[in-house]
């Protein structure tokens, strides 16, 4: 039998609070292979505000065309 699997495309919280770290346990919880594809990645700096590093289109449709094969 084969697994389900489930692909979320979205940001990488470094906290693992939100993001694909949410996703990806959630994914685990209701026994779902989870894929990801990284949009984003967000740094919560402890006195500013969070900074967010965006990933280029090219390499996020690399991991959805070929990392989810």
């Amino acid at each position: 039998m084969q697994v389900p699997r489930a692909l979320s495309i979205a940001g990488s919280a470094a906290r693992g609070g939100a993001g694909i770290q949410t996703d990806l346990k959630t994914f685990q919880e209701m026994d779902v292979l989870g894929l990801s594809a990284i949009t984003s990645m967000v740094a919560n700096h402890p006195r500013s505000d969070q900074d967010v590093f965006p990933i280029e289109l090219n390499a996020i449709e690399a991991q959805v065309l070929y990392g989810a094969a």
